[in-house]
């Protein structure tokens, strides 16, 4: 122990020796070359993708005895070591985090079931999964949650703005059809790759009550989001984003799964997913676990009282489990 405070003290021990280290404190450095049942491969060491990697092996520690054994793999700088290694000594099974690690892992071994995870359901789909093999816990929020937030937001909902650029226009059917259960009225315009989709807002607003805003590069991205959301201001329509950066910005309200959900509900996945010497996957889903936050000063300046994000999640949640 005391040669492990002096190396973390140091700052000699990495990222991924960590991470090792806290799932199996006996084995200290070594653990990493040893054989492992899960490879947790990161398309990145920092941010989101280390929060989730964290919640990852901290739930798998925590689990009762035997823990499945985990190194942990950056796709960015170790794609050589992952060549030879999917040969030589190949995982039970791989947990991709992220887009690039992703994609990655369509190079492997087809013989490794693979669980993406931090990714949304458009990409997943178009990494041509294989039943049984393949299986993904989705960053994205199912749209029927989604709508039922903009509801608790704006009671009465009947007119719904949405904006679909290149990518979230695969999700129209699906998002038309949810809608339609509920009551509620899509008012739908599409913008092109490198067009300005403040035009396309103007042409909405005027007969919408509330703004959902979709994950699409083309449409919400660093360059437009402060526009996007001044037109929707002076319009006075609020606008519900997919992620906590979106409320501090300007959205009225988010509902989202945070880097620690989604690496706690995969190690639960993995977890549940062991069967004997086998692992037999779920098939592909949206997280369970999520939050919900709001922005209040957005809120009154459009003489709107809203309620707590953590009473918004329990109504979520509520509506969720009495439909089970």
């Amino acid at each position: 122990m005391r040669k492990r405070r002096e190396l973390l003290r140091s700052g000699r021990m990495t990222y991924i020796g960590l991470l090792v280290l806290l799932l199996h404190p006996q084995t200290g450095m070594g653990a990493e070359s040893r054989s492992a049942d899960v490879w947790l491969l990161s398309s990145h060491a920092s941010g989101e993708y280390r929060e989730v990697a964290d919640a990852f092996v901290q739930r798998l520690a925590a689990a009762p005895a035997p823990q499945p054994k985990v190194r942990v793999i950056i796709a960015g700088t170790d794609k050589d070591v992952l060549t030879q290694m999917s040969a030589t000594d190949p995982p039970a099974l791989v947990v991709a985090v992220g887009g690039d690690a992703a994609r990655l892992t369509q190079t492997l071994s087809r013989m490794q079931p693979v669980l993406d995870i931090l990714v949304p359901r458009l990409l997943y789909e178009r990494l041509s999964p294989v039943e049984g093999a393949r299986s993904a816990l989705y960053i994205d929020q199912p749209i029927t949650r989604q709508l039922k937030l903009c509801r608790l937001i704006v009671p009465g909902l009947r007119q719904l703005a949405v904006v679909y650029g290149p990518t979230s226009q695969d999700s129209d059917p699906d998002l038309r059809s949810a809608a339609k259960r509920l009551g509620i009225n899509l008012i739908r315009q599409y913008v092109q790759a490198g067009t300005n989709p403040n035009t396309a807002l103007d042409q909405i607003l005027n007969d919408s009550q509330l703004l959902l805003a979709l994950p699409d590069p083309d449409v919400f991205n660093r360059y437009t989001v402060a526009g996007l959301l001044l037109t929707a201001y002076h319009h006075a329509v609020p606008i519900i984003g997919f992620s906590a950066s979106y409320v501090k910005a300007g959205a009225i309200a988010a509902v989202y799964s945070t880097p620690e959900q989604i690496g706690r509900e995969a190690a639960e996945i993995v977890l549940a997913a062991r069967s004997g010497t086998g692992w037999n996957l779920p098939a592909p889903r949206y997280p369970s676990y999520f939050t919900v936050t709001v922005n209040r000063q957005v809120g009154r300046s459009l003489n709107m009282n809203l309620p707590d994000g953590s009473d918004l999640q329990q109504s979520l949640m509520h509506q969720e489990q009495s439909r089970q």
